[in-house]
């Protein structure tokens, strides 16, 4: 137990602690600088690690130069290369490659003042002993020669804008991957906007925004998938461009305290070595190094006992698949995982938690309630993990409720190869269902406006693994224990 804090709400008495709740939180994966004054940072965009002192800014005292002049008032626009080969990379290549002049904070002839959180006091950057007082702390705003002062921050290594509040509090990468057609895209959108309308711990006084977009936005793009598609018939969107992530960054604020949290998404292609660029290969490599945990997406439709039921009911409709004869489309969850451990464990075994996560579990209800008895074995009668409320008034991770969704997927999984595979190459794993429509899907097209199942627990248990938040339990206090034992204190 060196690795974790067990808060405990009464004696140290494990008899009188039988039957009562304990709470636990286990110690934060995320890494302090070694004099406590920030954190080390990571880019969500592309995954790479540096220093707060690193970060550069973009400068506010912008124009199209006038030649005519004489006389530089400002700085004029540049191509930034860094920022274009990027976003090409990703398969995304960007009109608008003309960009605002780079301010790094070693270039006292352009950076002449800069500003530390909580302080109003500007620094003269000319001062020696100016420069030595704030080499490795957190900047928030700079000055430059011309007087302009900015406070956008920027990547030095791809040159994307950064938030402001990068590297002062705790910064959580949570990678997002599943093969193609798993549900991630519309997994995600259900998830932004469940976020947005306090589905995350919602009595625990926690604000969360969203950075990498409007909260209009969301509401937008949630409707037209969910709402639009139902009444004009129109196939759900699912698939991630290959080469293209774009990052899901939140803050989550609860009096003082300050979480970053980056859901990166990658392309499901990304499972299969011989469909990954050699930078798509170096990506991955800085994932695997900078990662602290993974929502691990599965299509349930690929599961051998839910195929059974789909030919035996002639309901093929339901599956999504595009390409019969695809055999990665087509590949079952345990080969897919074969896939994931070899290119993202070290050792053979993925060392951050991976919270392992069958979409469309409304297919599973439907042939639960449907089937004859025997068909689908493992399922009992609670069926917990097809429920679609939560706890409303919880404000710590149920953690006897993620148990109990655990244990019977493991029963739901009995025999199949996958539990074996789960159990050696992610040591830390829990298993969840979800079902981002709320109903079945039948040929592309969403059949009615519902209510979704389940999304956020996969997030709440991944942030209670890195020690985000707190979980409480009653029943599943050994597996609370056992996860923790196995939990490092730090990733990076």
């Amino acid at each position: 137990m060196a690795f974790w804090d067990i808060f405990k709400k009464s004696s140290q008495n494990s008899d009188a602690m039988e039957g009562l709740p304990e709470i636990f939180l286990h110690k934060t994966r995320a890494r302090r600088e070694e004099d406590g004054s920030s954190y080390e940072v990571v880019c969500p965009y592309c995954l790479s690690k540096f220093h707060v002192w690193d970060l550069q800014f973009r400068s506010a005292s912008n124009s199209d130069a006038d030649e005519g002049s004489g006389t530089q008032h400002a700085y004029p626009l540049q191509e930034d290369e860094k920022y274009e080969q990027f976003w090409a990379d990703m398969n995304m290549p960007v009109a608008d490659i003309m960009k605002p002049f780079i301010l790094r904070l070693d270039d006292t002839e352009n950076v002449r003042a800069v500003q530390l959180w909580d302080s109003s006091e500007w620094l003269d950057m000319s001062s020696s002993e100016n420069r030595e007082k704030v080499r490795h702390k957190a900047i928030c705003r700079v000055k430059d020669k011309f007087g302009g002062i900015s406070k956008e921050r920027i990547c030095p290594h791809c040159h994307n804008t950064l938030p402001e509040v990068i590297g002062r509090y705790p910064n959580y990468i949570f990678s997002m991957i599943g093969n193609t057609s798993s549900g991630k895209t519309v997994y995600l959108q259900r998830l932004k906007s469940s976020l947005m309308y306090n589905g995350l711990l919602p009595r625990r006084q926690m604000s969360l925004q969203l950075l990498s977009e409007t909260n209009l936005n969301v509401d937008m793009e949630t409707k037209k998938m969910f709402v639009n598609t139902v009444q004009m018939q129109e196939r759900l969107s699912d698939a991630t461009s290959v080469g293209y992530m774009y990052p899901v960054i939140l803050e989550l604020i609860r009096g003082e305290e300050h979480i970053l949290v980056t859901l990166f998404d990658f392309p499901g292609e990304a499972i299969w070595e011989e469909n990954r660029t050699a930078f798509f290969s170096t990506l991955m490599q800085r994932n695997s190094e900078n990662t602290d945990g993974w929502l691990f997406m599965l299509d349930s439709t690929t599961l051998p006992s839910i195929r059974s039921c789909v030919q035996s009911y002639g309901e093929e409709n339901l599956l999504s698949i595009k390409d019969k004869d695809d055999a990665q489309q087509n590949a079952e969850p345990v080969h897919i995982v074969s896939e994931f451990t070899k290119a993202f464990g070290l050792g053979n075994q993925v060392k951050c938690p991976v919270a392992f996560t069958f979409s469309k579990s409304d297919v599973i209800r439907y042939f639960a309630n449907k089937a004859e008895a025997g068909m689908l074995p493992g399922l009992t009668g609670s069926e917990i993990f097809l429920q679609q409320d939560l706890n409303p008034n919880r404000d710590k991770v149920e953690l006897d409720e993620l148990y109990q969704c655990n244990q019977e997927l493991e029963r739901f999984l009995e025999g199949n190869l996958v539990l074996n595979s789960a159990r050696n190459s992610c040591p830390q794993h829990a298993w969840f269902a979800v079902s981002a429509t709320g109903v079945e899907v039948r040929d592309g097209i969403l059949q009615a406006v519902a209510p979704a199942c389940r999304v956020v627990d996969p997030l709440e248990w991944l942030l209670w693994m890195v020690g985000a938040v707190p979980g409480v339990a009653t029943k599943s206090k050994n597996w609370a224990r056992r996860l923790g034992a196995s939990t490092p204190s730090s990733k990076r």
